[in-house]
């Protein structure tokens, strides 16, 4: 694997912006793990590291008053993050839950770690079947499946997410 340079200033820079926007919270805040270098939009063997330092950094800190949920990307480790809220319409995203038997071992660690529960769950886009025709090549990459397509309408897989919500 390739070595990561700047890590170690990307984590304490990371932890410098939790701990601030911590300090000043109104109401809605948005963390997100640190954002490392990465090739091909690949950081494998990091995305255990990266959502162990967002919980581990983060689990403390919540105010008790606050609804907070913990989103991780399946796809993309990056765009893994704790959204905390007052309001808890803040937290329903339109996700629909999924089963699945075959859990990834980072996530499996972290419950194991934090006690958590995470649950499996989508991103659905619904569109009409002239509008899904014409999407640009770069719009359908991003499709990771299909629930439904024909002739009228198609219902489609956009990102797979792994939450756990306080409540």
């Amino acid at each position: 694997m390739k070595k990561n340079r700047g890590l170690k200033r990307k984590f304490k820079s990371t932890l410098y912006d939790y701990n601030e926007k911590l300090n000043v919270y109104s109401g809605y805040v948005e963390l997100y793990v640190p954002q490392i270098n990465y090739v091909n939009e690949n950081i494998s063997g990091y995305e255990y590291q990266v959502i162990d330092f967002l919980i581990e950094n983060t689990k403390d800190s919540i105010p008790e008053s606050a609804a907070f949920m913990y989103i991780i990307d399946e796809i993309n480790a990056l765009n893994s993050h704790l959204i905390i809220s007052d309001d808890n319409n803040d937290l329903n995203l339109n996700l629909i839950q999924e089963q699945s038997e075959k859990i990834p071992n980072y996530i499996k660690q972290l419950e194991s770690k934090y006690n958590l529960k995470f649950t499996r769950k989508v991103s659905v886009t619904e569109m009409n079947f002239t509008d899904y025709v014409n999407l640009d090549e770069e719009d359908k990459f991003d499709i990771l499946y299909y629930i439904k397509k024909d002739k009228e309408k198609v219902i489609f897989v956009t990102n797979v997410l792994w939450t756990w919500i306080s409540r």
